[in-house]
C-alpha cells in the first residue's frame, strides 16, 4: 500500500475481518511507506485485531517517510502489538525519515519488546529522526535487556544528530547478556556526538559474544571517532571464533588511520578461518 496518499485507515477494520480464517498465519508484513493520510483511529485499527492471529510469530511494519506519523499514532499501533502472545520471531519497524517521532516513541516500542520476551530478532530503523536523543536509546536498551533469547539485532540511527555516547553505551551494554547473539548490525552514520568512548565499551562487550557470526557497524562521518576506537572493535572481535562476515564503514572519519585499519583487517583475517570481509570503508 505504499505511496497511497488517499488511505485514511478506515478500511483496516474490513481488512482485519480476514484474520478469522488465518489463525495459523505465522508472519505478517504491511508496507505503508509514504502513506501520509492515515488518521489516529486508522493506526489504532491497523493492529487491534492482531491478537486473533494466535500463531503469529513475526511482524514487519514499514512507516518510512510517513511525515505526519507521530508518537500517539505509534502508541496506537503498539497497543495492538503488545497483545500478540505468540510474538517470538522477528519484530521489524521501519520509521526512517519520520521526523515527528521522539524519545517517547522509543519508550513505547520498548514496552512492546518487554511484553515479547521470547523475540529472537529485532530490526528497527529511525534514520534521520532528529528528535530522538540518548533518552530514547536508553528506553530501547531497557527493552532489549529484558529479552531471553535474542539472536539478531539490526538498528539504524544514522543522521540522528542528538544521539551520543550515553545512548550508544546503554544500547551496547544491553547486549552483554545475550551470549547467543549471532548477528549485530548497527548504523550510527553522521552521529557527531559518538566518540571512541562508545567503541571502547563495544569492544569489551564483543569479547563476551563468542557465538557472533555476522557483524556490521557503520559510523561514517562520526568526526570524533579515531583509530584507537576502531582497533578496539577489532580486538573485541577476535573472541568471535565463529565470525563469518564483517562489515565496517568508517568513511569520512578524519581521525581514523587507513593503514591501521588495513592492518587490523589482516590480523582478523589471519585469526578467524573462513571470515569474509566486505565493503570495508574508511
Amino acid at each position: 500500500m505504499n505511496n497511497c496518499h488517499g488511505i485514511t485507515g478506515k478500511g483496516f477494520a474490513d481488512f482485519n475481518q480476514s484474520f478469522k480464517g488465518l489463525v495459523s498465519l505465522k508472519s505478517i508484513a504491511i508496507d505503508l511507506e509514504y502513506c501520509n493520510g492515515i488518521t489516529d483511529e486508522g493506526f489504532k485499527l491497523l493492529t487491534q485485531d492482531f491478537e486473533k492471529l494466535i500463531s503469529l510469530e513475526s511482524v514487519r511494519l514499514n512507516f518510512k517517510e510517513c511525515e505526519n506519523f507521530v508518537d500517539k499514532q505509534l502508541e496506537n499501533v503498539c497497543e495492538g502489538l503488545k497483545k500478540i502472545k505468540s510474538l517470538n520471531g522477528r519484530l521489524s519497524l521501519k520509521m526512517k525519515l519520520c521526523p515527528k517521532i521522539t524519545d517517547s516513541g522509543l519508550k513505547t516500542i520498548s514496552e512492546v519488546i518487554k511484553e515479547s520476551r521470547s523475540l529472537q530478532e529485532i530490526k528497527l530503523s529511525f534514520a534521520g529522526n532528529t528528535k530522538i536523543s540518548d533518552v530514547g536509546v536508553i528506553h530501547l536498551a531497557e527493552g532489549l535487556n529484558s529479552l531471553d533469547s535474542l539472536k539478531a539485532i539490526k538498528i539504524n540511527f544514522s543522521l540522528c544528530s542528538n544521539i551520543g555516547d550515553e545512548g550508544f553505551i546503554y544500547l551496547i551494554e544491553s547486549l552483554k547478556k545475550h551470549r547467543s547473539l549471532r548477528e549485530i548490525r548497527l548504523r550510527f552514520c553522521e552521529c557527531s556526538k559518538v566518540t571512541d568512548k562508545s567503541l571502547f565499551i563495544f569492544g569489551e562487550v564483543l569479547k563476551q559474544l563468542e557465538n557472533l557470526q555476522d557483524f556490521a557497524i557503520s559510523i561514517r562521518s562520526c568526526k570524533e571517532v579515531t583509530t584507537a576506537g576502531i582497533l578496539y572493535i577489532g580486538q573485541g572481535l577476535t573472541s568471535a571464533i565463529g565470525l563469518r562476515e564483517l562489515y565496517l564503514n568508517a568513511d569520512g572519519c578524519p581521525k581514523v588511520s587507513h593503514e591501521s585499519v588495513r592492518e587490523m583487517i589482516k590480523v582478523l583475517y589471519g585469526m578467524i578461518k573462513g571470515l569474509s570481509i566486505y565493503n570495508v570503508r574508511y
